[in-house]
Formats: structure tokens, C-alpha cells, sequence
């Protein structure tokens, strides 16, 4: 269970957002890739990705005209809200700013177009590379980073602000990607509105744990980085791998070293 990334709100979704022709043969590509897509937010799939960015895209053809400076306090999935406007609220389709009478699939065209463009332009030509994991990532910042990028000389400078980064995130902060999404059990929600990674991962589950009632010895665990805060020690980012594909391990059978704390 703790596993799992099947997206029900994509079941429901899917089908309404595909029903439609095509404008041209990316548009139709991508549209056979979600009709045939398991609906699991797959870190290693392109699926998850494009339907995320078409869902995002979608919410804000359809109300940004109607909601105008409200609008940005509003953007996020909103599932309810596409399916409605998909199905008996059709009114929404219609573009407000234009003196056209715009339809659903006007709308989901427009939108599909936009995306595509999009992610053509952030991750390359071909979609089958195009992968979830890609742009849905979770970082875990170390607690020094903000620190450190304060005290750095030459910070003004673009390109020592860059280096000064991307050593940060090598050294003491880690970033992975991840699978599933704001609608699955294995959950990695985002906060749409940042328009330079509006996918990244930023709510999930830190610690996981089962537990045997039978025997508490068997009991498994699982934390999201590692045992350790020093990013010297081998144990600082050793269980990142594990915890993003789901893996977990009782504590004593695995035990590398054991802290005793003993009174005087």
C-alpha cells in the first residue's frame, strides 16, 4: 500500500481529456501514450509527465479568463473542477476574452499544444524520453544551505552564485526523483505555481514504517535520507535509493554500529 501510485484521479480524468482528435501528429502521439497508459505516476514514464502538465495547462485555459487576478490563488489541479467543466458545466470551455465561442475540445487542443511545446523545450524533440522523474523530484535541503549561500563571496556574481549551488547540492543537499503524485497513496504532491519547476516534489512521507504486532522485531522502517546529519558520514544520504523505490528493513538485523546511552 505504502507503494502505491496508481492515480484514480487519472482513471477518471483520462478519458474525458483524450476524447478527442488530435491537432496534428504530436498532438496524436502523445494522445495514444496516455489512452494506453497504466495510470501509474511512474517516475521512469513520460505518461505521468504529460498528463500533469496538460491537467495544469487545462485548469488555466479554462479559468484564468473568468477568475482573472484570483486566478493565481486558485491554480492547482482542481480534478472536480475539469471533470465538471468537461461534463455538465460546459460553459467554462468557452473563452471569455475572445469573441469566439470556444468548445472543450477547442480548449484541450489549445492546452495540449501549450504543454507540448513546453516540455519539448525543457526535456528534447522526442517524447519517449520524456520521463516523470525528470521534472517530479524531492529535495531535501541541509539545514546549513541557506546559511552557507548567504556567507558566499562573489554571490552578486551569476556564475559563482552557480557554482556556489551546484556544489551545495552535491555536498549537503540531495535531490531524487520520485514516483507518484498529489492523488496517489504513495503520495509526492506539488505546489503548481512555479513556472520553472512546477512539478517538483514537496510533501511526502519522511518516515515510513510497518508494524509486526506478532513480533515487534520484524518490524520495518524506512527514513527518507539517511541515519545521519553530517554530510561527511556515510550515512548521510545511504537509504535514498531504498526509500524511493519503496524498500524497508527491520533495524536490528541491519544494524551497522549500536549507540548505547547508559546513566552514570
Amino acid at each position: 500500500m505504502q507503494r502505491d501510485v496508481l492515480s484514480l484521479m487519472a482513471k477518471e480524468l483520462v478519458p474525458l481529456m483524450t476524447g478527442i482528435e488530435g491537432a496534428d501528429s504530436r498532438q496524436r502521439a502523445a494522445l495514444g501514450l496516455l489512452r494506453k497508459w497504466d495510470l501509474r505516476m511512474a517516475a521512469d514514464r513520460p505518461e505521468p509527465l504529460i498528463f500533469n502538465a496538460w491537467l495544469r495547462q487545462v485548469v488555466h485555459d479554462l479559468a484564468a479568463d473568468e477568475l482573472g487576478p484570483l486566478f493565481a490563488r486558485y491554480w492547482t489541479l482542481r480534478p472536480t473542477f475539469v471533470r465538471l467543466a468537461l461534463g455538465e458545466r460546459r460553459q467554462w470551455c468557452d473563452d471569455t476574452a475572445t469573441a469566439a465561442t470556444e468548445s472543450c475540445p477547442d480548449i484541450l487542443k489549445r492546452s495540449l499544444a501549450t504543454v507540448l511545446d513546453d516540455l519539448q523545450h525543457r526535456y528534447g524533440p522526442d517524447m519517449g524520453d520524456w520521463r516523470w522523474g525528470d521534472a517530479h523530484r524531492a529535495r531535501f535541503d541541509h539545514a546549513l544551505s541557506p546559511a552557507l549561500l548567504g556567507r558566499l563571496p562573489g554571490k552578486d556574481n551569476a556564475q559563482v552564485a552557480s557554482l556556489a549551488h551546484h556544489l551545495l547540492d552535491n555536498t549537503l543537499n540531495i535531490v531524487t526523483p520520485v514516483d507518484g503524485g498529489n492523488y496517489t497513496v504513495n503520495r509526492a504532491a506539488m505546489f503548481l505555481t512555479r513556472d520553472h519547476e512546477p512539478f517538483a516534489s514537496r510533501h511526502g512521507a519522511g518516515l515510513r514504517a510497518v508494524y509486526d504486532f506478532a513480533d515487534l522485531s520484524k518490524s520495518r522502517f524506512m527514513i527518507a535520507t539517511g541515519q545521519s546529519g553530517n554530510p561527511l558520514s556515510s550515512h548521510y544520504r545511504d537509504m535514498v535509493r531504498h526509500w524511493r523505490i519503496g524498500r524497508s528493513f527491520p533495524l536490528e538485523r541491519h544494524a551497522q554500529d549500536t549507540l548505547k546511552l547508559l546513566p552514570k
